[in-house]
């Protein structure tokens, strides 16, 4: 028979039936163009660098790094620095918690920061740093744990706690961060339920209980509370932990609305958790059946830390599950999904992003430091990154037994720098990717062989192939397609 195109491109789909379906990307995904040499890609996820000149003696803390305009905030350790112009870190103050997430909001003309123990204010104008001392006062809870702002107010949750408490209403020359009363709140309790945290997304303010949502909504005439709960958004799943409650924004499909999402793992009663998102209504699911699979064999969902960034066009959040090991990355452009991973096959680090002088600045969970976040870096930090895909499983469609010839994987080729002779591995696998035999190398192409094909023979007689490439090297890996060659046997 001669050959044929083999779909190679795909995403993280391991079932619980690996012969069924075991594929599996890592550090890799898709990119989709109907009218391209093949519709669909697989292009490499984006490197970390070192920022040098940007001295910190420990890591960022978990969301320890936020932009406010042309203003960079870092935390790291008990210490908050100003990121000014990309190339100073300028101490401003010092918090109370030392690993703590943090949770920012700000106004025009204050930042504030929360560290799981007490809520500070950054002055935009004077730089004054200060705890705001008035939540320690009789009336209000312990241990604020996440900020929102919207509608010219702060608003606040604690832990443990149905109450979310808002400042008074800021003007154009004085903020209201300073300004907090502990008889104004508004309870969460539609379901009996302890709040997690509070986000928000195109007007609307997103209550976070552990077992329950609610969606509030600004009045639009004056009222005795300046936000009413939406009873046609209560939902009866909520979020085990905190640091996987996202916002972003989704700029990623031609043609359609530009608006803000927020993102989240949730869990409910019945079961282990899922993924969802929202722009500002009912929350939609994105995980697949494959992803909710992987979170039922996870022996912890409360340490997931979750970060947002867009590379290029494509929107990507990163689910990092501490205990586990393991990172699960959403692509929103596509809605499929991924794996992340270190070199030894452990989880991503980051931990934490912003935006800032066209530059994506990400902490690092274990690493001192600010890096810099690109895909025109090839490397995580000071290590290769390993790319792979793992291909669904052929089989003759009668079952019968077939003889693998050639395997052909079309990478972009020759564009590498000179001296470089890069090399793709293949393994095979006959028992539908359970076991696969020893990696086989093959050249990807030297600088300037822009027509090479990476090309393995011989992979003897099985009833079904299953093929998994990696590449090992610091080098540009993209995938384009793939064709395999085979002949049916006579039984």
């Amino acid at each position: 028979m001669p050959r044929f195109d083999f779909q190679v491109v795909g995403d993280y789909s391991i079932l619980r039936s690996s012969e069924y379906d075991s594929q599996d990307t890592v550090n890799m995904y898709i990119v989709n163009d109907p009218s391209a040499k093949k519709p669909q890609s697989l292009q490499p996820m984006p490197g970390r660098e070192l920022l040098s000149n940007l001295h910190l003696a420990a890591p960022i803390r978990d969301n320890g790094l936020y932009r406010v305009r042309n203003m960079g905030f870092v935390v790291s350790e008990r210490n908050v620095y100003l990121l000014s112009g990309g190339t100073d870190l300028v101490h401003i103050g010092n918090i109370t918690s030392l690993s703590n997430p943090i949770s920012w909001a700000n106004s025009p003309l204050e930042v504030a920061i929360v560290d799981g123990v007490n809520l500070y204010s950054y002055n935009i104008s004077t730089g004054n740093f200060a705890p705001i001392t008035a939540i320690q006062q009789p009336g209000f809870p312990v241990q604020p744990q996440m900020i929102y702002y919207q509608d010219s107010r702060f608003i606040l949750s604690f832990k443990d706690s149905a109450q979310y408490f808002y400042s008074s209403f800021a003007t154009t020359t004085q903020g209201s961060l300073e300004q907090w009363d502990a008889n104004n709140y508004f309870i969460q309790q539609s379901r009996p339920d302890l709040s997690i945290g509070i986000s928000g997304a195109n007007e609307r303010l997103f209550l976070f209980g552990q077992e329950s949502i609610e969606i509030w909504a600004p009045y639009t005439t004056p009222n005795l509370l300046p936000f009413y709960r939406d009873n046609n958004f209560i939902y009866e799943f909520g979020s085990p932990v905190r640091t996987s409650i996202v916002k972003g924004v989704d700029d990623s499909k031609f043609g359609q609305p530009v608006s803000s999402f927020v993102f989240w793992l949730t869990t409910n009663n019945v079961g282990s958790g899922c993924f969802v998102i929202t722009n500002s209504g009912t929350p939609i699911k994105v995980s697949t059946e494959a992803i909710d699979l992987r979170l039922s064999q996870l022996t912890n969902l409360n340490d997931c830390v979750s970060t947002v960034y867009k590379v290029g066009a494509h929107i990507l959040i990163e689910n990092t599950f501490r205990t586990d090991g393991l990172t699960l990355v959403l692509d929103v452009n596509t809605g499929k999904w991924f794996r992340k991973e270190r070199l030894d096959g452990s989880q991503s680090l980051i931990n934490s992003h912003m935006y800032l002088n066209n530059i994506h600045y990400v902490g690092s969970q274990t690493e001192s430091g600010i890096f810099q976040l690109s895909d025109s870096i090839l490397m995580d930090a000071d290590e290769n990154m390993r790319r792979s895909r793992s291909t669904f499983t052929f089989t003759d469609p009668a079952y019968k037994r077939i003889c693998g010839n050639m395997f052909e994987v079309d990478f972009e080729s020759g564009n590498v720098e000179q001296g470089q002779d890069p090399l793709a591995y293949l393994s095979v696998s006959y028992d539908g990717g359970k076991t696969y035999g020893n990696p086989m190398p093959a050249n990807m192409g030297a600088i300037g062989q822009y027509r090479w094909k990476a090309q393995w023979y011989g992979f003897g007689n099985a009833y079904n192939f299953t093929f998994k490439i990696e590449v090992w090297e610091a080098v540009r890996v993209f995938i384009l397609g793939g064709a395999f060659d085979y002949e049916t046997l006579l039984e």
